[in-house]
């Protein structure tokens, strides 16, 4: 892995800590959810992924088959019930945690491949 996408896998890895402590804490509307928050989509979106960790690992462009779409699903829920002042069950709030935590263990796992190259 080079040096850009070693930095962007670790920038990605600190958000996401970040949005687990938020999400922990009950902030849901401040966790950071989108490509425009993902610095490895920031550096690799216009190559159609091309170079980018998670895609050298699942060959998938868009972040499929990883961690994410589930955490997106999970993570959907508790936003839009604290945008419509709802509240949210502890099954939701325990499946996201869970959900955050996989995505980032995933993302660690992408750490291999730095030695690796």
């Amino acid at each position: 892995m080079d040096k850009v996408a070693a930095e962007a896998l670790e920038d990605d890895i600190a958000a996401w800590c970040r949005n687990l402590e938020r999400l922990k804490k009950g902030d849901y509307l401040n966790i950071g959810f989108a490509t425009t928050s993902c610095a490895m989509c920031a550096e690799f979106r216009s190559t159609n992924c091309e170079g980018c960790p998670v895609y050298k690992k699942t060959g998938k462009n868009h972040c499929f088959n990883t961690p994410l779409h589930d955490t997106y699903q999970a993570f959907a829920a508790l936003h839009l019930a604290s945008l419509l002042g709802n509240d949210v069950t502890e099954a939701e709030i325990d499946l996201a945690l869970k959900t955050f935590e996989n995505q980032i263990d995933f993302l660690e796992s992408l750490r291999d491949t730095v030695s690796d190259e």
